[in-house]
């Protein structure tokens, strides 16, 4: 049994030995025949190669010689000593070597040689731009005819592109060597033609102060004006929404355009089961909101939207009253009764935004007014001057400023309010980082829309007003958010001025609605229109006020 083992283990050790030696054999094999003159001349040593190297050791550029006759003439049978490029400095000489090298310079013509000084000199000057690459500095020369064009290109070897021995210009190449500034490393171009002329002026850094902030990809100047107002430069970057004419024609086209379905509402197209995803004849988009016997949450949908009309606002999704009749060319074609829908109701069809239906489109509080409104302090001039804030974060500032004024003013109770409810019941202030209620962001334009009003003027009011202690409460979220903003958009101060100023409030937003819908007297009215017409007046007061406050601080 022993002397099995034995002759296992001198098995396994023959094995061993005899795969070392084979594989020591194979190496050297390799070494060998990498070392072989055949296989050098594959590698290295074509007549390519050996003009990459007679290239590299003399610092000649030789790609015009490749066409040129006596070049192949004379390829053949030329001798040549290798030599240094001259002007090299010893210490700079590449390692000598005992090869010796066929060199065609010898038997150039004058002008060959001539061309090769000339390709020799610019690729010095590429390798000097090259090195001090880092070193430029870019900037625009305010006049045209002192401009100095640097070079930008990425691959220095397509700086100039030069033709062969043959078509190359010499002057042009003398041109540009005697135009050659060694010491700023700049090379003149003629006049700049007007496409070279850059369409936007160039980005500068300023110093940071109250009234200006600096970004790494854009500047804004002046961001709040005479205290209290978004500079002209932040509000221009503001998504547009719908211009007056813009909703005329698309309000006209409501009214006449028939009801081609009346699709089921989802979580993200329309809400409450009784409403509708309508699309028109032209395939046009909206939400059919039906709220019978609930009317006061379909006239605070339409004057809501007039509202905003009224203080110059573009964000809010417009209304259009249609009156349930299967008469009428608009609906003669849909089942009422499959909707749950009454004949001679009021249906309020509101403008649908697209690229809203994602979780992608959810908003939350910007940081600056959720800190503002966790401290008791301001979003002003001054907070704003320690920040860096990026166009984006500007733009959502302003909108947000605007929709503090219009959801006090309507009192909405279901978008921030709802919040600070929810904040404040559970004693969770992270609720208010969570995706505010009825607010949602346009992916296309990264606007922010104000969707979802009926609460607004009449069943937010009956809440506050006739609520109890919840009713105060909200009171209190909604002057809380008011005062965490003090700067404004100037158009909607001035439409709050001119709103103010009027003997009743209220009736100017009625007549206003009345002249733009027929329908709007039309819908039944309860005991919370009677709230509206008195407080409202005090709310648009409470406003002004702090305004006001905010001016004179």
């Amino acid at each position: 049994m022993r002397g099995i083992k034995f002759r296992k283990v001198r098995m396994l050790f023959f094995s061993i030995f005899s795969f070392s030696c084979f594989f020591v054999l194979l190496l050297n094999l390799m070494v060998v025949q990498l070392n072989s003159p055949e296989n050098a001349r594959k590698l290295n040593l074509n007549p390519g190669s050996l003009q990459r190297k007679l290239s590299q050791h003399q610092k000649f550029v030789v790609e015009d010689l490749d066409n040129s006759e006596e070049f192949r003439k004379h390829y053949q049978n030329a001798k040549i000593i290798e030599r240094k490029p001259q002007g090299m400095k010893e210490e700079n000489v590449p390692h000598k070597s005992n090869k010796v090298f066929y060199n065609p310079v010898q038997y150039i013509t004058e002008k060959q040689k001539h061309n090769i000084e000339m390709d020799y000199k610019i690729s010095q000057l590429k390798k000097l731009v090259k090195k001090k690459r880092q070193d430029f500095i870019y900037d625009y020369e305010p006049d045209i005819n002192k401009a100095y064009i640097e070079d930008e290109d990425e691959d220095d070897e397509d700086d100039y592109d030069y033709p062969n021995s043959k078509e190359m210009n010499n002057h042009n190449k003398e041109l540009i060597l005697n135009n050659f500034n060694e010491t700023k490393l700049n090379f003149l171009k003629p006049k700049l033609k007007f496409h070279e002329v850059p369409l936007v002026k160039p980005v500068k850094l300023v110093t940071k102060s109250v009234l200006s902030i600096t970004n790494k990809t854009h500047v804004i100047r002046n961001v709040v004006e005479d205290g209290i107002y978004w500079s002209n430069e932040v509000e221009q970057l503001i998504p547009k929404g719908f211009d007056d004419d813009q909703l005329a024609n698309w309000t006209k086209n409501i009214r006449q355009q028939p009801i081609k379905s009346l699709k089921l509402p989802t979580w993200n197209k329309c809400g409450r089961a009784k409403n509708r995803y309508v699309i028109l004849g032209d395939g046009t988009s909206l939400c059919g909101r039906y709220r019978h016997p609930h009317n006061k949450l379909v006239l605070g949908e339409v004057l809501s939207f007039y509202l905003s009309k009224l203080l110059k606002m573009d964000n809010v999704p417009g209304v259009v009253l249609s009156k349930l009749d299967s008469s009428t060319l608009q609906w003669s074609s849909q089942n009422l009764d499959e909707a749950g829908w009454e004949e001679g109701k009021f249906v309020a069809l509101i403008q649908w935004i697209p690229d809203m239906e994602t979780r992608k489109s959810y908003v939350h509080m910007p940081k600056q007014i959720l800190e503002a409104l966790e401290s008791n302090s301001l979003v002003n001039a001054v907070s704003l001057a320690d920040d860096h804030l990026s166009p984006p974060v500007l733009s959502d500032l302003v909108q947000w400023g605007t929709m503090i004024i219009f959801d006090y003013l309507t009192a909405n109770y279901d978008r921030v309010g709802s919040m600070q409810d929810g904040a404040y019941r559970e004693k969770n202030p992270s609720i208010l980082k969570e995706n505010i209620r009825n607010l949602r962001v346009s992916l296309q334009k990264r606007k922010l829309w104000l969707i979802d009003n009926e609460s607004g003027l009449l069943d937010a009011y009956d809440l506050l007003y006739k609520g109890g202690e919840n009713g105060k409460q909200f009171i209190t979220f909604h002057q809380q958010m008011l005062r965490t903003m003090c700067i404004f958009q100037r158009s909607v101060v001035q439409a709050l001025q001119s709103l103010h100023k009027t003997i009743e409030p209220h009736k100017t937003l009625e007549d206003f609605a009345r002249q733009q819908e027929p329908f709007v007297d039309q819908i039944p009215k309860d005991d919370s229109f009677d709230i509206f017409k008195i407080m409202f007046s005090k709310r648009l007061n409470d406003v002004f006020e702090w305004i006001l406050y905010c001016q004179n601080r």
